[in-house]
């Protein structure tokens, strides 16, 4: 559920940088949304602590990768936000680790006796995981949205 956050980091972590200019709504917006993830995250089952700082952390390392990104990607001349460049970044990812994977990963997946496959639990995973990305994105999205609108209002940026 921690990786529902990674919209909030992505305009943190841009604010941070000064690829974009924090106000304070989006510093009390972002507070909530993160204070509203805490107590979902520490009500999981099996909740570890180090499992969650990794997730941040995670979450801090990608959010650096986005920005960093759109930066370089602005001074080609596109212009594009963090969470956009992603969809267009992420295809690709996939794309260049699906070789690595099917040689290296599936064989040793694929002879190992206690990995049992179920193609129902496989699709009901993997559809609950795009329905939750598809609402934390749709969160940023909002997030961001509200982020440009303030931003074009005050003269900051269009």
């Amino acid at each position: 559920m921690a990786s529902a956050s990674w919209p909030v980091g992505t305009l943190d972590c841009s604010t941070v940088v000064h690829s974009s200019v924090a106000i304070g709504s989006d510093v009390a917006n972002h507070s909530f949304v993160e204070l509203n993830l805490c107590p979902v995250c520490a009500g999981e089952l099996n909740f570890i602590i180090i499992g969650v700082v990794l997730q941040m952390c995670s979450i801090c390392t990608e959010s650096t990768r986005l920005v960093l990104v759109q930066i370089l990607l602005q001074r080609r001349g596109l212009k594009l936000n963090p969470i956009t460049t992603l969809y267009y970044i992420a295809p690709c990812c996939f794309g260049f680790l699906l070789l690595p994977f099917a040689m290296l990963e599936a064989p040793k997946i694929m002879n190992d006796p206690s990995v049992v496959f179920s193609p129902a639990v496989f699709i009901s995973n993997a559809a609950a995981a795009f329905g939750k990305s598809q609402c934390s994105s749709f969160i940023g999205l909002q997030l961001l949205h509200l982020w440009s609108q303030q931003s074009c209002l005050h003269g900051t940026r269009c």
